[in-house]
C-alpha cells in the first residue's frame, strides 16, 4: 500500500460456490420462495421473444401476460401456503 490507495479483498471464487451451498435458501438474496420450473420456462421463452420483439410485438405482449398471471399466482399461492398454519395471535410478528 505504498501508492496511498485502499486494497480491497476480493475472496476466491471457491468462497462463494461454499456459501451458496451453505447458506440456507431463505437467508440469500435471489432467493424467490415461489419460483418454479414452470414460471423458469415461461421466463426463457419471454426472454427468447424479447430479443426478436421489433417481429412480433403481439407475442411479446401476449408472453409477457402470462408469465405475470403465472408468476403473481405463484407469489399468491406461496403466501396462502405460508400463513395457512400461522396462528396470527401468537406469531404475528414472525410475518
Amino acid at each position: 500500500m505504498s501508492d496511498g490507495k485502499r486494497q480491497i479483498y476480493i475472496p476466491p471464487l471457491s468462497a462463494k460456490v461454499s456459501s451458496v451451498q451453505h447458506i440456507r435458501l431463505s437467508l440469500r438474496v435471489d432467493y424467490k420462495p415461489y419460483w418454479s420450473d414452470g414460471l423458469g420456462e415461461l421466463q426463457t421463452v419471454l426472454n427468447a421473444l424479447f430479443l426478436g420483439r421489433k417481429q412480433n410485438p403481439i407475442h411479446l405482449q401476449q408472453a409477457e401476460a402470462k408469465f405475470l398471471i403465472y408468476k403473481l399466482e405463484a407469489q399468491r399461492k406461496s403466501w396462502r401456503n405460508k400463513t395457512a398454519s400461522v396462528n396470527l395471535e401468537l406469531d404475528g410478528r414472525n410475518l
